[in-house]
């Protein structure tokens, strides 16, 4: 009895072991990289697989146009392979159903396990379409906010003070620009509900995440949504959210009836809400104050952290070149002499040299985005070549490394703020090309083809706007014992900027 009482417990477990084994992807016929000296321990992937193990790949392999995989860090049961660019076209255009970036972020942040709302299409829609439309006349709005938020949260700098952490005042700067442009001035003001809810909302997945994967086996992560309190606790907030957003979605779908079709364009609501309804409305789907809050929580998350750390990047940079940062500022006092009012959309990109100085940055760090194109294989595929890899395999680009290839980029290590001012003035003309948003197959930072960052434009003009602030109000630099402190940190495949790291700040004379 107790012999079939084990059988018939084990057996079923055996099954599902062999199960999970035989579906696990495999590619063994592409190239391992590991560490030369033989220490492949989880610390050292930790510390050193951007500089020393995908330096490795990327001068053995991709130079040679081959691709090549690693150890997964963040599943080191699934592979991660690195294709040479040779392969770009073929996968920034291809379909979701074959190359899943949403797929990837659901495994990298195991968002469905824990009942994680994700990045979904409408929310990638609404910022591409509505956001990307109604972007010109949220400027002075922006602005509004981004000046207000500083003036609040900056201590007095009459002589150099330290600013501990302003990693934390630019994110709450950004915050408070994306609210009052995603969910309108009243319910996004500085002091909302919804300001509290979502940056502690923030603090929550980037600190719950680590605690509940050392908590739970991989196995049983998917308990976490019902028995850990943390989790428990964001699901808390997403559904007080939801009850945040009931009544201003009634209110625009309420005006949509008698707007929507006849006014679009000059509409009184023009926000997250609105833009979201509109998608739904086409498709003649009702839309729920839940699935309201389930997409833009999801995209305040996505963009509040990635761009305060572009911020801070461009801001270390700037301290690190004082010659360009004035210049800057003399570039940003012509403009503003040349054109009176609030900033707009138009005169931001007057300033060339400040887009250009972005962008170094962006080539120079990559901001956090060592891989580019990162996407899970949903089928087995086999590329234009013959080359072939199994569903389930994770695959990636080396954004980063090729920032700092001279055969993209000539003298690569060298920090050169005009280098992409340079490439706009020589290109036909053509003003358009190598701005700080261009999407182009050298500079990788946005993405590219189907799935290039739909919110792109509102993260440049918010940049812009932080940036203009700082450089006119305050002098900034970094305390003489601290010059020695790692300006940029790695950890696995992140590479951003030292968010500990104080800064010293001193009001300008006007």
């Amino acid at each position: 009895m107790a012999l079939l009482l084990v059988s018939s417990i084990l057996l079923p477990l055996l099954g599902v072991w062999y199960l999970y084994k035989s579906t696990r992807p495999k590619a063994s016929h592409v190239p391992l990289v590991e560490f030369e000296e033989g220490d492949n321990s989880p610390a050292r992937y930790e510390t050193d697989t951007v500089t020393v193990l995908l330096g490795k790949g990327y001068k053995e392999y991709t130079k040679k146009d081959l691709p090549f995989r690693i150890q997964n860090p963040f599943d080191p049961k699934q592979p991660l392979i690195v294709l040479p660019f040779k392969y770009l076209d073929e996968v920034k255009w291809a379909p979701t159903s074959r190359f899943s970036f949403y797929d990837f972020i659901d495994k990298l942040g195991s968002m469905t396990q824990l009942g994680i709302p994700l990045l979904s299409h409408e929310g990638a829609m609404s910022a591409r379409i509505g956001l990307n439309k109604a972007l010109g006349s949220k400027i002075a709005l922006m602005q509004e906010a981004c000046v207000g938020t500083f003036e609040k949260l900056m201590p007095d700098c009459t002589d150099w003070t330290e600013v501990a952490m302003p990693y934390i005042v630019i994110m709450q700067v950004f915050a408070n620009m994306s609210a009052w442009v995603f969910v309108g001035e009243e319910i996004g003001s500085r002091e909302s509900e919804w300001q509290k809810l979502t940056l502690g909302y923030v603090h929550k997945v980037n600190a719950t995440l680590d605690k509940v994967r050392a908590r739970y086996p991989a196995s049983l992560l998917w308990l976490a949504k019902y028995l850990d309190s943390d989790v428990k606790s964001m699901a808390k907030d997403r559904q007080v959210a939801g009850e945040l957003l009931r009544e201003p979605l009634e209110a625009r779908l309420a005006a949509s009836k008698d707007q929507l079709k006849s006014e679009r364009g000059s509409r009184h609501f023009e926000d997250g809400v609105q833009w979201l309804a509109d998608i739904y409305m086409d498709k003649g789907e009702t839309l729920t104050p839940d699935m309201v809050q389930q997409k833009l929580v999801t995209l305040v998350f996505a963009s509040i952290h990635s761009t305060s750390s572009a911020a801070l990047t461009i801001l270390l940079d700037l301290i690190a070149h004082p010659e360009a940062a004035e210049e800057i500022r003399q570039e940003v006092d012509r403009v503003r002499s040349a054109n009176s009012g609030p900033w707009t959309r138009q005169t931001l990109g007057e300033l060339r040299l400040l887009d250009s100085f972005m962008r170094e940055s962006a080539r120079f760090h990559a901001f956090a985005q060592v891989l580019s194109l990162q996407r899970i294989a949903q089928v087995p595929w086999t590329f234009s070549d013959g080359f072939s890899i199994p569903a389930g395999a994770t695959i990636a680009f080396l954004g980063y490394h090729q920032g700092h290839d001279p055969d993209f980029h000539p003298d690569p290590e060298t920090f050169d703020p005009k280098r992409h001012l340079r490439k706009r003035e020589a290109y036909d003309g053509d003003s358009q090309h190598f701005r700080f948003t261009s999407v182009t197959d050298d500079l990788l930072h946005f993405g590219s083809g189907v799935h290039a960052c739909p919110g792109r434009f509102f993260a440049q003009e918010s940049l812009k706007l932080i940036m203009v602030h700082l450089l006119t109000n305050y002098d900034f630099k970094v305390a003489e014992k601290d010059e020695k402190v790692p300006k940029m940190v790695v950890r696995n495949l992140v590479l951003k900027a030292n968010m500990a790291l104080p800064v010293l700040f001193k009001e300008r004379k006007a």
